[in-house]
């Protein structure tokens, strides 16, 4: 099997590190969407690139359209150091969760 020579083969991995967040881009809570009290948590599946960068959000659990886009857009400013093993970066795949809350 050939494979991509920029890519790991995590399982064989004995030292390996998992992402870790560098650089967080606040979620706009939207007027709109906190006067209609709209709350609840938007799960987002992603795929970290090996330059830090979020490759194709998706939203797996939706609390409003408003929301979901808010925290589409969010997730796809922040920066990552990647995950690695014994140095050499490649692609990961994680959840992400964003939380919108009402406070009275």
């Amino acid at each position: 099997m050939q494979r991509d020579p920029g890519t790991s083969i995590w399982a064989d991995c004995e030292e390996s590190f998992p992402w870790k967040l560098d650089k967080r881009s606040p979620s706009n809570y939207l007027e709109e969407a906190r006067r209609n009290r709209e709350h609840g948590v938007v799960s987002i599946y992603l795929i970290l690139e090996p330059d830090g960068t979020v490759h194709d959000p998706q939203v797996v659990h939706s609390v409003s359209p408003s929301l979901d886009r808010a925290a589409l857009d969010a997730v796809s400013r922040c920066r990552f150091t990647p995950t690695s093993c014994v140095g050499a970066t490649g692609k990961s795949y994680t959840f992400v969760d964003v939380t919108y809350m009402v406070v009275f």
